[in-house]
């Protein structure tokens, strides 16, 4: 598992170093986003102390994003955990903003911040079904590659409160 999140720091590291030029001197400077557009994504992630075991998880994330100004965006997400145990499930729903520091030439990059719910459940013959839910924030920082209509991005993000995790997610998100 450490192998995986050492891959994902390193894919986003990549793509930072490789689009953080001009990629055109000629052109001007044009919004990637603009205020108004509502984007969808998907992707994986990394989340290195899930639930009350802190095992590092996998999970698949789901991303709702508006665009309110120029500069900052808004939106939901949502991690459910591929847990290994049949009897375990782990989630989190994230409300979270973004401040865009770059938003031009096919490359966006913003600070994030925003409200977590963490919950975890068990099934269980002795107890039955129970589960917890913690609240805490996030902050981190995110970077979008645009390819048309669609962008690769990727979040770096730490939940302080909740569980307490660092937890990276790299994947797509379509304007629609």
């Amino acid at each position: 598992m450490k192998k995986i999140i050492h891959y994902l720091c390193a894919i986003q590291i990549a793509i930072l170093c490789l689009f953080s030029f001009n990629l055109s001197a000629a052109a001007q400077q044009q919004q990637v986003i603009q205020p108004g557009d509502l984007t969808l994504g998907a992707g994986l992630s990394y989340g290195s102390k899930v639930g009350h075991l802190e095992n590092s998880e996998i999970g698949i994330t789901f991303h709702l994003l508006y665009m309110i100004t120029e500069s900052i965006r808004g939106g939901v997400d949502y991690t459910y955990y591929l847990i290994g145990e049949n009897d375990l499930g782990a989630s989190e729903m994230n409300l979270n903003g973004h401040y865009f520091i770059r938003n031009r030439d096919h490359l966006m990059i913003y600070g994030l911040g925003g409200l977590n719910l963490s919950r975890i459940k068990a099934d269980s013959d002795i107890w039955g079904n129970v589960g917890s839910n913690k609240i805490g924030i996030n902050a981190g920082i995110g970077i979008e590659f645009d390819i048309r209509n669609f962008t690769l991005f990727g979040e770096p993000k730490f939940t302080l409160g909740g569980w307490n995790q660092f937890q990276t997610t790299v994947g797509l998100r379509l304007r629609i």
